[in-house]
């Protein structure tokens, strides 16, 4: 395990190969396009400011107010549900001929593609400290916690991609079976709805135990009120250890194998 982690910290250092890496999946994706992953950022932005305005009246909300909560929560979202839709994929499909013709370490796969994500989530990010500039709401000590943040966030969608893609390589209809989940995870998880609606026992059970809603909350938090509650930051970090360190397992006894299951 200890050697597993300073391969995993090797693979961190040579930032030039993934990064390199993330910047060659985006430019694929937005081939021929004049503002590449603006145009995401964009359609997003749009899509949201409709369901704002519609939420809003329908819940008899402020727009002001309720815009940068939905904002803020959605991208971390769509974040992690792009990390995880391509982690189901990414060596049965995305890098399957690579694996199969030349040795590279899992971690330098999923790095990559996490980082690619990433990329897009950084102008998302761009355009929330806009927002809070725009809304009057910005506290200096947000950027602190967004760091802090990225930082966790960027360690478990690593850890995250690994475990599903070497799970779905093994058991292909766990990619099928994820997706699924998926969907019924975004109607149990306050993003475009807020916690505060439901009752203190609905809350606890439908809320609290949610993983997923415990990251976006410490983002949306540390941007709207300067600080993420104690909790979501225990809930992240803690999950960020299991994460990493139920990954250096997968990693040390199955990458290996993983030409095997490519068959």
């Amino acid at each position: 395990m200890i050697n597993e982690f300073k391969n995993f910290l090797n693979i961190l250092n040579n930032h030039e190969l993934w990064l390199t890496m993330a910047r060659s999946k985006l430019r694929i994706r937005y081939l021929r396009t004049k503002l590449g992953p603006i145009w995401e950022i964009f359609g997003t932005c749009t899509l949201l400011l409709c369901i704002g305005f519609i939420w809003s009246k329908l819940w008899k909300e402020d727009f002001i107010n309720f815009f940068p909560y939905l904002f803020f929560g959605y991208i971390i979202w769509k974040t992690i549900v792009s990390v995880v839709n391509e982690a189901t994929m990414l060596f049965s499909e995305i890098y399957k001929n690579l694996l199969e013709n030349v040795y590279i370490h899992p971690f330098t796969l999923c790095i990559g593609i996490v980082c690619k994500n990433f990329i897009v989530l950084i102008g998302f990010i761009i355009c929330s400290f806009l927002i809070l500039i725009f809304t009057k709401k910005f506290f200096l000590l947000s950027t602190i916690f967004v760091i802090i943040f990225l930082f966790l966030f960027f360690i478990s969608a690593i850890s995250l991609t690994l475990l599903l893609a070497t799970l779905c390589l093994k058991f292909r209809d766990m990619q099928h079976a994820i997706n699924v989940i998926l969907s019924l995870v975004f109607f149990f998880t306050p993003v475009i709805w807020n916690a505060n609606q439901l009752s203190e026992v609905n809350k606890k059970i439908l809320v609290d135990t949610n993983i997923v809603y415990h990251y976006i909350e410490f983002f949306r938090s540390s941007l709207l009120f300067g600080h993420p509650e104690t909790k979501n930051f225990l809930v992240v970090l803690i999950s960020t250890l299991i994460l990493l360190i139920s990954s250096l397992y997968v990693s040390k006894k199955f990458s290996r194998k993983l030409t095997l299951w490519l068959i």
